[in-house]
């Protein structure tokens, strides 16, 4: 009874905090609805947890259950999978001077960018100083809650920064990775141009599988780091992004 009562003080604890996280995610403003994962997923355990107290799932079949948690325990394996992967790219190799840097977008407010995006250009910034001959692309167009295309605050920021206006191209349609890569890709030469994609190391491996899908040949990545306070939040994003981009083609 004892060891009954613990566990679930410990996913009424776990319950709580992961609602807790979701709702901290959400105040960030990332213009993301992921931080509902964390909501829901608080509410399920919730769920759970009265249904074994109710012993409702002795009502189901054994083989029904089974087959569930086989499910369960699949997609487990599954995600533990998707994050070594993410985490084995985070601090890809650059072997050569790029031709161009493609930076990704994110938030950008009135006058400033996010954390996670001036991580981004700081990366790049400081490329872009020891290699004066590389250019940057700086893609992201504009969200229904930012004042201005993300290209036109990134662009600012380098200037501002030192980097010459003729070393930045902006791409200010990209609503997602996909179309960061693609519109950035129509401005240069994917197949001979030495590209590096520069985001931060939560996002490098599907954002490279993503620009390998459409044609980079000579591709290179900088893993800009990230707030470890929405870390969890965007790594478990990432896993969620993989699948989907799997099961539609794109990688």
């Amino acid at each position: 009874m004892k060891n009954t009562s613990a566990s679930a003080i410990t996913v009424h604890i776990l319950a709580a905090c992961s609602f807790a996280y979701g709702i901290f995610i959400m105040a960030a403003g990332s213009g993301s609805f992921f931080f509902l994962f964390w909501i829901v997923l608080a509410l399920i355990a919730e769920g759970l947890l009265y249904c074994i107290r109710k012993k409702l799932f002795s009502r189901i079949p054994l083989w029904i259950r089974r087959i569930c948690l086989s499910i369960i325990s699949l997609l487990l394996a599954l995600f533990l999978f998707l994050e070594i992967r993410i985490v084995s790219d985070f601090h890809p190799a650059i072997n050569e001077q790029q031709d161009y840097l493609i930076v990704l977008g994110a938030q950008v407010y009135n006058g400033s960018v996010s954390t996670i995006l001036r991580h981004r250009l700081d990366a790049a910034f400081d490329y872009l100083v020891e290699n004066p001959e590389t250019k940057a692309i700086v893609t992201g167009g504009q969200g229904y809650n930012e004042p201005y295309p993300e290209a036109e605050g990134m662009a600012a920021y380098l200037i501002n920064r030192g980097i010459s206006p003729e070393r930045i191209i902006k791409e200010d349609k990209a609503d997602n990775t996909v179309q960061n890569i693609e519109y950035s890709f129509a401005m240069i030469d994917p197949e001979n141009d030495r590209i590096c994609i520069v985001t931060n190391q939560f996002h490098v491996h599907r954002a490279m599988l993503l620009a390998k899908k459409a044609g980079a040949q000579h591709l290179s990545g900088i893993g800009a780091p990230s707030d470890p306070l929405y870390l969890l939040n965007n790594m478990v994003r990432e896993s969620a992004a993989l699948i989907k981009d799997w099961l539609i083609g794109r990688i």
